[in-house]
């Protein structure tokens, strides 16, 4: 009877109990180990695509402060993710809107929705994109 149990205990196909126990915890070492790289990943990745958009949106405003000289303009920022009006005709009275000849979409922050980016254009050519850091 014992042999039995024994041949029956050896043929059965399965975990047991200690070795589940095994690989849960090598699972949870990893995860530890992995957790934070991956948040620092996420978190760089994210300051990298707020860098660019304020390049996108600078070098923009240097196309327009060519196009109209020696003008003030500002870029609001409650236009984050606006849609462009394409063909719209730009003049003095609309220039607030000029971005629409540049972008597709007016940059969003993609670190703080709720805080997109201002440009002003001031007369002198000096250009300031804020916010400045994420």
């Amino acid at each position: 009877m014992e042999l039995k149990t024994k041949e029956i205990l050896k043929n059965r196909k399965g975990f047991t109990l200690v070795e589940l126990v095994v690989v849960i915890v090598i699972l949870g070492l990893l995860m530890l180990f992995l957790l934070p790289v991956v948040g620092d990943a996420i978190e760089k990745a994210e300051e990298r695509a707020f860098q660019m958009a304020r390049k996108q949106l600078y070098e923009a405003a240097v196309m327009c402060s060519i196009e109209f000289p020696h003008t003030e303009i500002v870029w609001a920022s409650h236009q984050g993710g606006e849609l462009a009006v394409k063909g719209k005709e730009i003049n003095e009275a609309n220039l607030h809107e000029a971005w629409y000849k540049y972008f597709d979409k007016y940059p969003e922050n993609p670190i703080d929705k709720d805080v997109n980016f201002t440009v002003h254009i001031y007369k002198d050519g000096t250009i300031e994109v804020f916010p400045e850091t994420p």
